[in-house]
């Protein structure tokens, strides 16, 4: 890039003009008001799969919890069974994640252990009201 010299820019000074001689800028900028932003649709971030995790997670030892504490008989089956129902009822938390994406981890947790409590309990109950034929 061409850089002028001193000796250069000495004799070529250009005048300076008063003031009141100068023309005002007559071009301004538009006044617009824009809002900008940016949605990702593509998929859930991954905090939103860690806490997903973490209901399952809960719901499992809820219902293995539930499972040690009652009278009845351990077998395979009714571990199972109890593991799946606790963990599908503890994700229905998640549905906090759709409407509250920055939802504090631990309240996530605790709406997902109540709801893996009393929710298992609600579906066991019906199970049974269903699986008795309506005799309850």
């Amino acid at each position: 890039m061409y850089r002028r010299t001193r000796k250069y820019q000495a004799r070529h000074q250009r005048p300076q003009l008063a003031q009141e001689d100068q023309r005002p800028a007559t071009w301004q900028p538009p006044h617009l008001r824009r809002r900008i932003t940016i949605e990702d649709f593509d998929g859930a971030g991954p905090r939103m799969l860690v806490g997903i995790w973490y209901l399952l997670v809960i719901g499992a030892c809820i219902a293995m919890g539930k499972l040690l504490a009652s009278d009845e008989r351990i077998t395979l089956r009714l571990a199972a069974g109890r593991i799946i129902l606790g963990s599908a009822t503890s994700l229905v938390a998640g549905m906090l994640l759709l409407q509250i994406p920055d939802i504090n981890p631990l309240a996530l947790l605790g709406t997902g252990s109540a709801l893996g409590i009393a929710g298992a309990q609600v579906v066991e109950a019906a199970m049974r009201r269903w699986g008795a034929g309506g005799k309850s």
